[in-house]
């Protein structure tokens, strides 16, 4: 087999910022129980049989996150020890020798690919979803990525989701555009969620470039994006379509960019920024520009909040506002409304 070139990503805290050798050891199982994990030495034993599966330490034994790892007889093994493993190292084959390509000081970049039932290639992807339950297989890779930040990759096609897609702080949740699709037969179901508190408020958060249709599942979910005490994060390029409420709603959040969305046939609002707390204004310093917002209850609501930016966007046809400030304004200031275009609402 031509193996060309192989990667190993670690997710949970594993491998090695310089590579061990130690005597070969009798043993079929990959990897060890005892913070090592085993190759042939050439590459070859260890590559054919488990190419492209990604293995995590979860603080107690290796764990699998693609299909295919296990018991497998090999030869020529030789362990390589991590004793202080090291979250989202990477090394790969390159054809002839195994090579670490995390730089002394820093990691890499962490992505991971998630592939729906119907994605046109999911093998090349890292977990593989059956169309049931697929927010198990999003949320492990979410979970998989390390504690600085990295990617889920979401294939085209369609995510069936019972539980919620909960992000936290420098999580980046990216689709190949309006064919990645995530939808729910739970009925009132918020689909993706970050949620902080006061004082703990989650950052860095981007979720672009897919579909959320609280429709395509044949229920009556909730909200298709809801974030509570989420800062300094960003909504760009996301489709989020026939939601029982919102279709992006903003509580209690502050600094964020919401830009170049579309939000149609939301029961509610399109785009809805709003406190619980009762202490005015709670969240400000917010971007809402170049969004589409059509066929909703209202096109962008804004509840209350100070210094917002409001611009460029697109509320057409929303039951009953394009864009509303209320209620009677208490609790806004300073806040910019600017070159917005409001027909027929």
């Amino acid at each position: 087999m031509k193996i060309g070139k192989f990667i190993l990503t670690i997710g949970l805290g594993l491998l090695l910022l310089g590579l061990t050798a130690c005597d070969a050891v009798d043993t079929d199982i990959l990897p060890l129980t005892d913070n090592t994990y085993s190759i042939g030495e050439d590459g070859l034993a260890w590559a054919d049989s488990y190419v492209y599966n990604r293995w995590a330490w979860d603080g107690a034994a290796w764990v699998a996150l693609t299909p295919g790892g296990g018991a497998l007889a090999l030869d020529d093994l030789t362990d390589v020890v991590c004793p202080a493993p090291n979250i989202g190292d990477v090394i790969i084959w390159d054809g002839a020798d195994w090579v670490n390509q995390v730089p002394a000081g820093g990691a890499t970049p962490v992505t991971l690919i998630v592939g729906a039932n119907d994605s046109l290639d999911k093998t090349r992807a890292d977990y593989e979803c059956d169309g049931a339950d697929d927010d198990v297989q999003i949320l492990a890779a979410l979970a998989a990525l390390p504690a600085s930040g990295g990617t889920v990759q979401l294939l085209e096609g369609t995510y069936n989701c019972e539980a919620s897609i909960a992000l936290t702080s420098y999580d980046r949740l990216v689709g190949n555009g309006r064919g990645t699709i995530l939808t729910t037969t739970t009925a009132n179901l918020d689909i993706i969620t970050a949620t902080g508190g006061a004082g703990s408020e989650k950052v860095g958060i981007t979720i672009a470039d897919l579909c959320v249709d609280g429709n395509a599942g044949g229920a009556a979910n909730d909200v298709g994006i809801l974030w509570t005490y989420v800062d300094y994060s960003a909504i760009h390029n996301v489709w989020s379509l026939n939601n029982g409420e919102h279709g992006i709603n903003l509580v209690n959040s502050d600094w964020n960019r919401i830009e170049n969305n579309t939000c149609q046939g939301n029961t509610q609002d399109g785009i809805s920024l709003e406190d619980n707390t009762g202490d005015y204004p709670s969240q400000g310093n917010n971007i809402i520009s170049g969004n589409i917002c059509q066929d909703n209850r209202t096109g962008i609501a804004l509840a209350d909040g100070s210094r917002n930016v409001i611009s460029g966007n697109v509320c057409h046809e929303n039951s009953e506002h394009g864009i509303y400030l209320g209620p009677a304004m208490v609790g806004i200031f300073e806040c910019s409304v600017i070159g917005n275009s409001c027909w027929k609402n």
